[in-house]
């Protein structure tokens, strides 16, 4: 079972996670998931984005979700309590217009997150997944792909992702 915190928990008879305890990060990435009640962010090495710049770019997608920019599918489940929750293919289209790189895509979970030129994978938007969830790679989808698609041209995914580029950029330079 993937988690999303970093290991593999192990089942044991009475269906209990056991946490390996020789490893500091993985209790830290635990103990984040419990404080934050979701899952968090995934940031990579990167040799393009800094923490300190993930940091900084994951606030101002805090900023700038809104009701405007969600999935309207989903809309009346969004709230300012879990801003990300319908925001990843906005935003994934963003941080794709800064660094460049992949698009991947989880079918299961409809979850799109970048991975950049470097290899390195980046998520902002993952903390919508209020209990831990496995994702996965799908495939990869090209911009034009996402534009295009049915979904996109039924929520208005343009309109939603010039908009979130449009706060970004003011917040961003």
């Amino acid at each position: 079972m993937a988690t999303g915190l970093g290991f593999e928990p192990r089942l044991t008879d009475s269906e209990s996670i056991v946490l390996p305890l020789d490893d500091p990060v993985i209790w830290a990435n635990f103990i984040i998931f419990v404080i934050l009640g979701s899952m968090y962010n995934l940031y990579s090495p990167s040799k393009l984005l800094s923490l300190e710049d993930f940091v900084k770019l994951e606030a101002a997608f805090k900023k700038s979700w809104s009701q405007e920019t969600v999935n309207p599918e989903i809309d009346e489940k969004w709230s300012a309590a879990n801003p990300a929750l319908g925001q990843c293919v906005p935003t994934a289209l963003v941080v794709n217009d800064l660094y460049g790189g992949r698009l991947i895509y989880d079918k299961k979970n409809y979850h799109i997150w970048n991975e950049l030129p470097d290899g390195s994978e980046q998520d902002f938007s993952r903390q919508q997944f209020l209990i831990p969830t496995a994702l996965g790679i799908y495939k990869y989808k090209s911009r034009h792909e996402i534009l295009s698609d049915e979904t996109s041209l039924g929520t208005n995914l343009t309109a939603r992702y010039n908009l979130l580029k449009a706060k970004i950029k003011l917040l961003w330079s």
